[in-house]
């Protein structure tokens, strides 16, 4: 039987929860936080080995993530019974740009373990992607990826191009396609929330301009450090999901609909190049 396992590594907090939510509309059923046997044996052997730095570990609350290096969510394609594939999307959650040095060791425990337990003859398939923010510069972030994991993988930072947000490389370092999205605006900086606030705010203009104009008022209030998009994405999602996180928002919404997200152009293409580098398509 097939097995195939897309390792998709995200930056920052609200990453994962946005392309949850895009692969929800996908056809990707929410595996997430179910007993230990319900995962191929790769990921649960790397989910246990991470358990195990803890001793608060108990059986009735497996799942501390404030432990390790552990997922912050698991995905299983909807496919028809007459397809054998056993095809799972893991996305971790790395808490900020310099955490380069939680992805490299899960990596390569689940290169080093797929290696060893998995014959020649064997249909094993690993994806590996990442997710940043351009921030200043895309050629910015796509240096600091060469850098920080050209000993991990040294073939796929290689063949980076340095000013292409979207790349994909098959068959490189052990895995059967590596790739990276970098999120950015036409300008070729900025973050997810170029992509994703315009997917909000589409037919939801009046409580979105509101809210800016909320901010503007009380602008003196602000701290140093204000990120508005950021703000705007709370504060109109505290209309519908009071006292949530952003997370939530992005998840739970109604400012996200399947509908928008199968009209949408930059939603569409990166849905696509998910699907293109898990070879469904």
């Amino acid at each position: 039987m097939a097995k195939t396992l897309s390792l998709l590594f995200c930056e920052g907090k609200d990453e994962p929860p946005y392309i949850y939510r895009l692969l929800k509309a996908d056809g990707w059923s929410n595996k997430t936080d179910q007993t230990l046997d319900n995962y191929p044996d790769v990921l649960r052997k790397y989910i246990v080995s991470e358990l195990a730095k803890t001793s608060a570990l108990s059986d009735t609350d497996p799942w501390n993530r404030g432990i390790g290096v552990l997922p912050w969510y698991i995905l299983q394609k909807k496919l028809p019974p007459t397809n054998p594939n056993k095809h799972f999307i893991v996305i971790w959650q790395l808490g900020g740009e310099s955490r380069y040095d939680l992805a490299r060791p899960c990596i390569e425990s689940f290169l080093v373990a797929i290696d060893s337990e998995f014959e020649e003859t064997e249909e094993f398939s690993l994806q590996i992607v990442f997710f940043y923010d351009a921030d200043e510069a895309i050629s910015n972030r796509i240096e600091a990826i060469q850098k920080h994991y050209k000993e991990l993988l040294p073939d796929f930072c290689t063949k980076l191009q340095i000013d292409q947000a979207i790349q994909t490389y098959k068959n490189v370092d052990e895995c059967t396609s590596i790739g990276v999205f970098v999120f950015a605006n036409e300008e070729g900086s900025g973050a997810l929330e170029d992509h994703l606030i315009p997917l909000m705010r589409k037919d939801n203009e009046a409580v979105f301009s509101a809210a800016e104009e909320y901010m503007d008022k009380f602008e003196g209030n602000r701290p140093k450090k204000f990120s508005r998009q950021k703000a705007l994405i709370g504060i109109t999602g505290q209309l519908q999901k009071p006292g949530k996180s952003n997370s939530v928002m992005i998840t739970d919404c109604k400012y996200i609909t399947n509908t928008k997200i199968n009209a949408d152009e930059n939603v569409q293409k990166l849905i696509h190049f998910i699907r293109g580098i898990i070879e469904l398509e």
